[in-house]
């Protein structure tokens, strides 16, 4: 699969900023396959993750059902479930929907009392026999006299007490959820916690909420490890909730190595959570985390120690010579493709070699219509290869001028990796390859997408 609208070295002229201004609108980043890791084995898996702040943190206004099928189609199985006052009436269609899809309702955003809300979640909850963890925060002042702490702890055991002791009622725990102030801190949260004294309570930890605790959280990780029930993580820049940074794609921030070796050596092992809260797309924002979680955990297997993440397309060097290769070591390409992403169906197909050559063809289909197709080739070019492809809409108009099309010169192969200048093939498996390209964005900066494919045929 290819990008709609790329540019490379080697292409001084971009393509049509409408077609750039529809992909970035779209906002597609696809979901990849899970890369091999030397994290704990699950850690980062698919079905470790949780999809977190995806209901009221979405652009498109999802239904329980489109928030399901989303889900499954990213092979994300576990949920955590905020809601709003508008959310209140499809409470049972929700847990439907996802039970419909094979979705688990892992945790729930819960009242910070005991209320008529409250209560109204319990019943739907214990009616329908699910045991989501209860997800509660707190507040209170960043700094008291050791009275006034004493004091606080006291009122938030009153408040928080009832809660678990209802929650136990009906297989429920409850996590303590950080959100700033005294509450945030990790030493108060595992205070707090032992003051409840309730076996059923535990923590949740928001590394977007814990800008503040970057430079020591290899401790905090020691100190969270045997009552976490959930951590969520997060692009982490320095100081990034002062510099409106504070929630970034996973892989976007200056401290995420840093960040996701802690966690990788520290000797939590529970479940992952991945996170929206932006007013983008939550599919785009989930895809573009599964993405970048990828991107940093190959980074981590390979034991490199920069804190920066290299590109998954790379580019001939000036002077640079592409590596010898014929169409025959691309042969595992032929047949047909099929993958999801833009919010549609895609589908790629590629011929056995040929006279030295492969010829392929893409089409993306959206709400049961074709928006676009592509025809490319993989031909000769010296002692290598070179791809190049054209662009046409569902009227079959071609994008690119009739002498024009888009070409990716071959740069080299490392392992399973076939690298084109703006464009890689991985070949994850016999029956299943990633595509991830490099594409030129209206503000003159690059982005890689990385699309996912199952062999149809």
């Amino acid at each position: 699969m290819h990008s709609l609208c790329l540019t490379t070295p080697s292409r001084s002229q971009a393509l049509s900023w409408t077609c750039i201004v529809w992909l970035v609108a779209l906002g597609w980043i696809s979901s990849p396959v899970a890369a091999q890791s030397t994290a704990p084995a699950g850690l980062y898996s698919r079905e470790n993750l949780i999809a977190w702040c995806i209901v009221p943190f979405d652009s498109k206004k999802r239904t329980p059902a489109e928030r399901a099928e989303m889900l499954q189609d990213l092979g994300i199985r576990k949920f955590a479930y905020d809601y709003r006052a508008e959310h209140i009436p499809t409470f049972e269609e929700e847990i439907s929907q996802t039970r419909k899809h094979g979705i688990e309702i892992s945790a729930w955003w819960f009242p910070t009392q005991l209320n008529d809300e409250a209560k109204h979640i319990l019943s739907v909850i214990s009616k329908n026999k699910i045991h989501p963890q209860l997800w509660v925060m707190g507040g209170g002042g960043a700094k008291m006299s050791a009275e006034q702490e004493a004091s606080f702890i006291e009122s938030e055991k009153k408040r928080l007490r009832p809660i678990a002791d209802a929650a136990a009622e009906i297989g429920c725990k409850v996590g303590l959820y950080n959100h700033g102030g005294w509450f945030g801190k990790p030493e108060n949260m595992v205070k707090l916690l032992r003051a409840i004294d309730r076996p059923n309570v535990g923590i949740v930890y928001n590394l977007h909420h814990a800008h503040d605790e970057l430079d020591r959280l290899p401790e905090v990780l020691e100190l969270l490890a045997p009552h976490l029930l959930v951590l969520n993580v997060n692009g982490m820049q320095t100081a990034g909730d002062q510099v409106g940074k504070k929630i970034l794609v996973i892989g976007e921030g200056d401290r995420d190595v840093e960040v996701f070796k802690a966690i990788q050596n520290s000797k939590y092992r529970g479940p992952i959570g991945i996170l929206n809260h932006t007013d983008n797309d939550a599919r785009t924002q989930l895809q573009a985390n599964l993405a970048g979680l990828t991107k940093l955990t190959s980074k981590l297997a390979s034991g490199e120690s920069s804190s920066s993440l290299e590109p998954m397309c790379i580019s001939l060097a000036q002077g640079e010579s592409p590596e010898p290769i014929t169409a025959d070591a691309l042969s595992w390409l032929a047949g047909s493709w099929r993958g999801k992403g833009l919010g549609g169906e895609c589908v790629e197909t590629w011929s056995e070699p040929i006279a030295g050559s492969l010829v392929g063809s893409f089409l993306f289909a959206e709400n049961g219509k074709p928006v676009f197709s592509e025809v490319f080739t993989i031909s000769p070019s010296g002692r290598s290869v070179t791809l190049k492809l054209k662009h046409f809409g569902a009227d079959m108009v071609g994008w690119e001028e009739k002498d024009k099309y888009v070409e990716f010169p071959f740069v080299k192969r490392i392992g399973n990796r076939f690298h084109f200048d703006g464009l890689t093939y991985i070949q994850v498996s016999p029956t299943q390859m990633q595509a991830i390209v490099r594409m030129k964005q209206k503000d003159g900066a690059s982005k890689e997408l990385m699309f996912e494919f199952e062999r149809s045929k």
